[in-house]
C-alpha cells in the first residue's frame, strides 16, 4: 500500500538517459567544455545559456507522443500536450540541441504526474530526440551541443499501465459534528469503481465542504485528505477530514458603499432573512442579484469572523457604486438599406430604487423610430419587475409604408437566471398603405412570451443555446370582426468545436404563424417577411417570400428560416465566417416546406471587442433571381448575426 497525493503530486520517476558514447570520450568531451567555459564564460556559449531568446540559429521541433491508449480516459492526450512544457513552447525554438533536450528531460515528473492525476499510478514516460541528419545518439547531450544536428521532434514515449479506480470512500469528522451530518460521497460524483481521477477527488472535497457551509456551518474548513493506493489491486481509498464548527442563523445582512440607492430595496434584494439557518448558498445568491441590478461595478461578502452578540452570523455586502447614467451609439450599413445609425439613453436608478429608465432613437432609410422604457423591478414580489414603455415608429419598405405609435404595460418574470416569462397588454395605432390601399388600425392585443438563455455570453456566445416564444392575441378596435394571433418561436444553438484557436458552428431556426383571418385583414406592417441581414443574407431586405406583379414583396401569414455559420478565430480578436442561411415569408397561415425557398451563402469577419463584435458580412443568392436579387449584399453592424 501507497499513499497517494490525488493533488498530483505523486512520486517523480524519471528514466535514466543511457549514453552509447564511451566513458572516455565523455571525459574529454567534458574536459573540452570546461576548457571552452572557462576561455568564454557562461554566456560565451549560448546554446547553453538559460536564456532562450538570444539571437542566433534555432532548432525548430515537434512534439509527439507514443503509447497514449485513449479507450479507458478519451482526454488523456490533450490532458499531457496541456502539461507538455516542450509543447507549450514549441513557437519558440530553442538555440541549441542541448537546450531541447532539457525542455525534454524536464517534462518527465510533469507528465508521470499528469498520469497519476489520470489515475494512472505505474505510468512511466520517458524520451527520445528524433533528428532527421543525425542519426539518433541518446546520449548526454555535450556532443550534440558542441557539434551541432538539426533536431526535429522530442517523442515521449508513455507507458500507461492500468487505470486505477476508487474502492473505499469515508469521511471523518474532526472535533464536535455539531448536528453535522455527511451525504455520501457519491452524491458528490465520488463513486466505486470509477476511474480515480485527481479531479474527481478535489472537486469532491469542496463540495463536502460546500455541503457543511449550506447546512449551517459557516466556520466548516477542511482537514487531512488521504488517499491511499493499493498496487496490487489497483485500487484507491480515499477519507476525507471536515471539521463542521458550531451552527449558526443569519444576523441581519448589512450592505455597505451605496449612497443614492433605497435601503429597503437593497435589504429586499438580498431574500437573506435575519434568525434564519445560515446557508452559503443563499449569500452567494444574494451577490448575484445586487450584481443583475447593474448598480454596482463591485459587490464583495464579508463574513463574520465570528458571531455577533446574539450568536447570530453577520454577513456584510461592501459595493462599490458605478454610475448610473450610460449614453452610447451605433452605426451600421447594408447594402439593400444604407446607413443607420442608433443612439441610447439609459438611467438604471431614476427614482432611487433600480428604476431604469431607456430611451432608444435609431435613423435609417427604410426605419425611424423612437421608444422608451421604463422598470420598475421587484414590484410585489422579488424577481418580478412591472415594465411599461411606448414608441413611434415610420417605416417605408417596398411592401409598405407605416407611421405608427405604441404603448404597452406588462409583467416580467424571471424564474431562474435563464428562463424569463412575460405577459402584457400592448395598444398599436396606425396608418399602412401597401400596393392595394391606405389603412388605419387601431390593435390591442394580450402578448405572452418566454425566454430561455442557456449560452455562455450574451454578445458573443460560443456553447449552449436560446430559445424564445411569444404569442399575442390582437383585436383590430377600429374594424370590428378583425380578430387573429400572432405567434413566432426562435432558437439558436452553439458549438465550440475548438478552443484555441476557438472554433464555433452556430445554427439558428425561427418560425411564424398568424392564424384567425385572412391575409387581407392582417396589416401590412404585422405581416411576416423574410430576407435581409436578420434573416436570410444575400437575399435583399424582405424579399424571401411571396411577390407582386412589381416584384414587390407582400408579405404572409407565416414564416420559416434557418441559418448556420462556421466562425473560426484567425488571428487574436479577428474571427473569419462563412455562412448559409434559406428561407421564406408564406401567404398561408402554415409555412410550406415544398414552396419555394430563397437561399444566400456567403462570408465575412468579426472584430472582437469588449462591447461585442464589429461584423461585416457579404452574402449571395445562391439561385438569383433575374430582376429582383442582387449580386451581392453588405452588412455591417454590432454583434453576431445571431
Amino acid at each position: 500500500m501507497a499513499t497517494a497525493q490525488p493533488s498530483a503530486r505523486g512520486d517523480r520517476r524519471i528514466a535514466p538517459q543511457h549514453s552509447g558514447i564511451p566513458a572516455g570520450m565523455r571525459g574529454l568531451a567534458a574536459g573540452l567544455l570546461l576548457l571552452l567555459l572557462g576561455a568564454c564564460g557562461t554566456n560565451g556559449l549560448p546554446f547553453l545559456g538559460e536564456d532562450e531568446s538570444l539571437a542566433g540559429p534555432r532548432v525548430p521541433y515537434e512534439v509527439l507522443f507514443e503509447g497514449v491508449e485513449e479507450t479507458d480516459d478519451p482526454g488523456l492526450l490533450d490532458f499531457l500536450r496541456g502539461t507538455s512544457m516542450a509543447v507549450q513552447s514549441i513557437d519558440r525554438p530553442p538555440p541549441s540541441l542541448l537546450i531541447l533536450r532539457n525542455r525534454a528531460r524536464d517534462d518527465i515528473p510533469r507528465l508521470e504526474t499528469a498520469l497519476q492525476a489520470r489515475g494512472f499510478y505505474d505510468g512511466t514516460v520517458v524520451f527520445r530526440i528524433e533528428q532527421d541528419e543525425v542519426e539518433d545518439r541518446r546520449d548526454d547531450g555535450i556532443l550534440d551541443a558542441l557539434l551541432g544536428g538539426e533536431a526535429t521532434r522530442i517523442v515521449f514515449e508513455v507507458e500507461q499501465g492500468e487505470q486505477y479506480r476508487f474502492d473505499r470512500r469515508t469521511v471523518r469528522i474532526a472535533g464536535e459534528a455539531h448536528g453535522y451530518t455527511p451525504r455520501p460521497l457519491s452524491e458528490f460524483d465520488l463513486r466505486r469503481d470509477d476511474p480515480a481521477l485527481a479531479e474527481v477527488v478535489l472537486d469532491a472535497e469542496e463540495r463536502l465542504l460546500r455541503h457543511a457551509r449550506s447546512q449551517g456551518h459557516p466556520q466548516a474548513e477542511l482537514g487531512e485528505r488521504r488517499a491511499v493506493i493499493d498496487r496490487d489491486t489497483k485500487r484507491m481509498d480515499v477519507e476525507f477530514t471536515i471539521r463542521p464548527g458550531p451552527q449558526f442563523t443569519f444576523a441581519e445582512p448589512v450592505v455597505t458603499g451605496h449612497t443614492d440607492i433605497d435601503d429597503g430595496f437593497l435589504r429586499q434584494r438580498l431574500l437573506i432573512e435575519a434568525g434564519a439557518p445560515y446557508d452559503v448558498r443563499e449569500v452567494d445568491r444574494a451577490r448575484r442579484r445586487l450584481i443583475d441590478t447593474n448598480l454596482f461595478s463591485t459587490v464583495r461578502v464579508f463574513e463574520g469572523p465570528e458571531p455577533d452578540e446574539h450568536g447570530n452570523w453577520p454577513v456584510t455586502f461592501e459595493v462599490g457604486e458605478r454610475l448610473h447614467r450610460t449614453i452610447g451609439a451605433g452605426v451600421g450599413y447594408r447594402s439593400d438599406d444604407g446607413p443607420n445609425v442608433q443612439a441610447f439613453w439609459e438611467h438604471r436608478n431614476i427614482l432611487g430604487a433600480g428604476e431604469r429608465l431607456r430611451v432608444e432613437a435609431e435613423l435609417g432609410q427604410l426605419l425611424q423610430r423612437l421608444e422608451g422604457q421604463i422598470r420598475k423591478p421587484d414590484i410585489v414580489i422579488p424577481d418580478l419587475d412591472l415594465v411599461g414603455g411606448g414608441a413611434l415608429r415610420r417605416e417605408d419598405t417596398d411592401a409598405f409604408q407605416s407611421l405608427s405609435v405604441r404603448g404597452d404595460l406588462g409583467l416580467e418574470r424571471r424564474f431562474s437566471r435563464r428562463l424569463t416569462g412575460t405577459l402584457g397588454v400592448a395598444y398599436r395605432l396606425s396608418e399602412v398603405e401597401d400596393s392595394d390601399r391606405t389603412n388605419l388600425f387601431a390593435l390591442f392585443s394580450v402578448p405572452i412570451g418566454f425566454r430561455f438563455d442557456d449560452s455562455d455570453d450574451l454578445l458573443d456566445p460560443t456553447t449552449g443555446y436560446r430559445i424564445s416564444g411569444e404569442t399575442a392575441p390582437t383585436w383590430d378596435t377600429l374594424n370590428p370582426g378583425t380578430t387573429f394571433v400572432k405567434n413566432r418561436l426562435v432558437a439558436t444553438r452553439y458549438f465550440r468545436l475548438r478552443n484555441e484557436p476557438r472554433l464555433v458552428l452556430a445554427f439558428r431556426g425561427a418560425a411564424g404563424s398568424i392564424i384567425g383571418t385572412e391575409i387581407e385583414n392582417v396589416p401590412a406592417d404585422e405581416r411576416f417577411f423574410a430576407g435581409g441581414g436578420g434573416s436570410v443574407r444575400g437575399i435583399p431586405f424582405q424579399l424571401a417570400g411571396p411577390l407582386d406583379d412589381r416584384d414587390d414583396p407582400t408579405g404572409g401569414r407565416s414564416v420559416l428560416e434557418a441559418g448556420s455559420e462556421l466562425r473560426y478565430q484567425v488571428w487574436q480578436n479577428l474571427e473569419a465566417v462563412i455562412f448559409l442561411d434559406g428561407g421564406s415569408a408564406f401567404r398561408s397561415s402554415i409555412p410550406e416546406f415544398s414552396g419555394e425557398w430563397q437561399f444566400g451563402t456567403g462570408a465575412g469577419i468579426r472584430y472582437l471587442t469588449p462591447v461585442g463584435p464589429i461584423r461585416l458580412d457579404v452574402g449571395v443568392p445562391v439561385d438569383k433571381r433575374d430582376g429582383i436579387d442582387d449580386p451581392w449584399q453588405l452588412y455591417i453592424s454590432i454583434g453576431q448575426a445571431f
